[in-house]
């Protein structure tokens, strides 16, 4: 039982990105109809007072569904019910703690990681995918783009490397286009067609997955 529900835990940190003190309160109608797990859910953050909406993949599905019927079984509405009276619901504590196990279990340096590493991990590969800054501070639930540039770490160095990525010229007659041109102009008037290239896949360098951020 405790491992079907510590794998829940695992693969819904990582695809919720919610902060430790939501994760461990996540009720069982947060994320199920019926008897199945919806792919999407919606919840009010502790921090913020705001909705945030995350996705549940199959592989999260899956591993909720395989906790379901010993969950059941206990009679609590929350997803991750402690075994102290005392709480309804398992602690931050007890989450970093199983956060901590994990870690040490790959041989990695347990100081440098924690609940954090759970939410940061596919934030920032969603970033390094697209770079869509934005849809990341969408899917953390972040208030301000700053937030959520200090959250992934970006740096001036970040930026530059993407910038000397990408290169904007005409197919035919190497000249820059220019974005967003109002009007007739010069740029209108070129005979030559104007394409970009493809977006080229990105590597940031940051270690973004460590954990030093309070």
């Amino acid at each position: 039982a405790g491992s079907r529900r510590d794998l829940a835990i695992f693969n819904l940190a990582i695809d919720s990105k919610l902060r430790a003190c939501d994760l461990v309160k996540l009720r069982l109608d947060d994320i199920c109809s019926g008897l199945k797990v919806r792919q999407r859910a919606t919840i009010v953050q502790k921090k913020t007072g705001r909705p945030v909406q995350f996705e549940i993949t199959e592989q999260s599905r899956n591993s909720v569904e395989a906790w379901l019927p010993m969950l059941r079984a206990t009679g609590s509405r929350f997803l991750f019910p402690s075994r102290l009276h005392v709480s309804p619901h398992i602690s931050t504590r007890q989450y970093a703690r199983l956060v901590h196990r994990w870690v040490e279990s790959i041989g990695l340096e347990t100081a440098f990681y924690g609940t954090h590493s759970m939410r940061r991990t596919k934030a920032a590969q969603i970033y390094r995918k697209t770079g869509n800054l934005r849809a990341v501070q969408l899917l953390l639930g972040h208030t301000k783009l700053e937030s959520t540039v200090r959250y992934l770490r970006i740096e001036v160095d970040d930026a530059l490397n993407m910038a000397e990525q990408i290169e904007l010229q005409s197919s035919t007659t190497g000249i820059p286009p220019v974005a967003f041109q109002s009007g007739p102009g010069p740029w209108c008037q070129s005979q030559s067609r104007i394409t970009l290239p493809d977006w080229p896949e990105f590597i940031v360098s940051n270690p973004f997955w460590k954990s030093s951020m309070p």
